[in-house]
C-alpha cells in the first residue's frame, strides 16, 4: 500500500460514483410492477419491524400508548390528538395488545408516509430518479430515517398528515374533481387529529399556493367548501372533547420553556438560537450532502439554477415556500411568546418535504443527476445501517 500514490483518491471517486450510479438505475426500476424503491422501504421497515419485536424496548412514548390503548376516546392524556392511538388499537386483533401493536403502528405510518411521498412527486411529474430521491432521501433526515423507526407516536401520524396534505393539494391542483377536494379536507383532518402543530403546515401550504398565480387560479373556491366540510366533520368530535378540556392546554407548555433567561431580548435570542440549531439538526446531514454532490467547479452556478427554477415552475415554488413561510411563521410565534426551548421533531411538518424540495429543485438541471444519485446511494446506505443497529440492538449486541 503506497499512501502517497496520486491515482487512488480518483479510483475510489470512480467506484463511489459508479456504485451509486447503479444503485440510482436500480432505484428507478419496478419489480412486478411496484416502484423498486417503494418495495427497499417496505423491506427496511418490515425487517425493523421484525427487530424491534424481538427486542421489546419500551420507550417513554410507547408506555403512554399502553396506557391509552385499552380504550376508543376523543382525545387521550390532557389534550392529545387521538388518532395515532386509533391507529394502535386497530393494530390489537393482529398484534394483540402490548408493545408489537404499537411497534407495528409505528412501521405502518412510516410505510405510508414514503408511500405518499412517492406520489406527491410522481404529481409534481420528477424524473423517476428524481421521484426516487425525493422519497429514499427521508432515510437521510435523521428525525425519520433513525429516530421515527424507534420512537415518537402522535408525531408520526401528524407527519403522515402533513404529507397527505401536500399530495392532496397537488392532486387538486392537477384534477380538481370533487374527490381530490374531498381527499385535501381529510388530509387536513388527519395533519391535526396526529398533531395540533400540522395547523403550521397548513397555512405554508396556502402560501405556497397564492405565491403562485397559476395555482391560486387553479383552485375552485365552491369546491373548496367541500375540503371545509370533510375537515369539519372529520374533527367535530374531537374538537367537541378538546372544548371541555381548554384549561389543560397548557400542560405541554414547560416544553417552550419561555422566559428561561433573566433577560426578555436574551429569551428571544435564545429561541431563534434554538431554531436555527434545530433546522440544522433535521435538515442538515442532507444539505451538506447536497452541496457535495454538487460540481466542485460548477456549485454557485448550480445553486442559481435551482433557485431560478424554484422561481419558474409554480409547483416547485408551492414546496419551497411552504416550508419558509411556516418556518417564519414558527419564528414569529417563538418570538413573540419568549420561547426559548425548539425541539427538533416539531419541525416534522415542515422539514420533512426537504428531500422533496431539493429533489424537484434540480430536476432536470445539468447538476440534478448527480444530486439524485448521492442521494439515492446514500440513503440506501443508511437505511441498510438502521437494519444493522436494530439487529445489534435485538441480540443484546451493543
Amino acid at each position: 500500500m503506497r499512501p502517497s500514490d496520486p491515482g487512488r483518491s480518483p479510483v475510489r471517486r470512480n467506484r463511489l460514483s459508479a456504485g451509486f450510479d447503479a444503485l440510482a438505475g436500480w432505484a428507478t426500476r419496478r419489480v412486478v410492477g411496484m416502484p423498486t424503491a417503494l418495495l427497499f422501504v417496505a423491506a427496511v421497515f418490515t425487517l425493523n419491524l421484525v427487530l424491534n419485536i424481538e427486542d421489546g424496548t419500551v420507550g417513554y412514548d410507547d408506555r403512554e400508548q399502553l396506557r391509552h390503548m385499552t380504550s376508543w376516546a376523543w382525545g387521550y392524556s390532557g389534550v392529545q390528538p387521538p388518532l395515532h392511538t386509533w391507529i394502535v388499537k386497530s393494530m390489537v386483533p393482529i398484534f394483540g395488545e402490548g408493545i408489537d401493536a404499537i411497534y407495528a403502528a409505528r412501521f405502518l405510518v412510516l410505510l405510508l408516509v414514503f408511500i405518499v411521498m412517492y406520489g406527491a412527486a410522481r404529481l409534481m411529474r420528477l424524473t423517476p430518479e428524481g421521484t426516487a430521491a425525493a422519497v429514499l432521501g427521508l432515510f437521510l433526515l435523521p428525525q425519520i430515517g433513525w429516530e421515527a423507526q424507534r420512537s415518537f407516536s402522535h408525531s408520526l401520524t401528524g407527519l403522515l398528515g402533513a404529507v397527505g396534505c401536500l399530495a392532496a393539494l397537488l392532486w387538486v391542483l392537477r384534477d380538481g374533481r370533487r374527490i381530490a377536494y374531498a381527499a385535501l379536507g381529510l388530509a387536513a383532518a388527519v395533519a391535526l387529529l396526529g398533531k395540533y402543530n400540522g395547523a403550521i403546515l397548513l397555512l405554508g401550504l396556502a402560501a405556497g399556493t397564492l405565491s403562485a398565480a397559476p395555482l391560486a387560479r387553479a383552485i375552485r373556491p365552491r369546491r373548496l367548501l367541500l375540503s371545509l366540510g370533510v375537515f369539519l366533520a372529520a374533527i367535530a368530535g374531537p374538537a367537541v372533547w378538546l372544548s371541555g378540556r381548554i384549561g389543560t392546554l397548557d400542560d405541554s407548555a414547560h416544553k417552550f420553556e419561555a422566559g428561561g433567561t433573566a433577560s426578555p431580548i436574551l429569551d428571544r435570542l435564545a429561541g431563534m438560537g434554538s431554531l436555527l440549531l434545530a433546522i440544522g439538526a433535521y435538515s442538515g446531514l442532507f444539505a451538506g450532502l447536497v452541496l457535495l454532490a454538487l460540481p466542485p467547479g460548477g456549485r454557485l452556478k448550480a445553486l442559481q439554477d435551482a433557485a431560478r427554477r424554484v422561481s419558474e415552475q409554480a409547483e416547485v415554488r408551492l414546496v419551497v415556500v411552504a416550508i419558509v413561510a411556516g418556518l417564519v411563521l414558527l419564528a414569529v410565534g417563538l418570538f413573540v411568546g419568549g420561547a426559548t426551548n425548539v425541539e427538533t421533531y416539531w419541525l416534522h411538518p415542515l422539514l420533512v418535504f426537504t428531500p422533496l424540495a431539493v429533489a424537484s429543485a434540480v430536476d432536470g438541471l445539468p447538476a440534478g443527476a448527480r444530486v439524485h444519485r448521492a442521494t439515492i446511494g446514500s440513503a440506501v446506505l443508511a437505511a441498510i445501517v438502521t437494519v444493522l443497529a436494530f439487529v445489534l440492538r435485538a441480540f443484546g449486541l451493543a
